[in-house]
């Protein structure tokens, strides 16, 4: 997944970004393809960090949840 979104940023034009996408069911609301990106990056974004709190609360410990990313603490801080 993370290749895929890699490729979609990268390749991602002006003419596409604009383009409208319009959710397929019935009364689906019309946005464009860049906002469509956005919105699924952080509607992701919100499940990892249910998941992450879920674990978190049944034990399981910071080791083995090597796939989470940490931000690096600054030098004196």
């Amino acid at each position: 997944m993370r290749k895929k979104c890699h490729t979609t940023i990268a390749e991602l034009t002006d003419e596409k970004a604009y383009q409208p996408f319009t959710f397929p069911w019935p009364g689906g609301t019309s946005i464009s393809f860049l906002e469509l990106q956005l919105y699924t990056m952080r509607h992701v974004q919100e499940h990892a960090a249910q998941l992450s709190l879920f674990l978190g609360q049944h034990g399981t410990p910071d080791e083995a949840l090597d796939w989470v990313g940490r931000a690096q603490e600054e030098a004196g801080l």
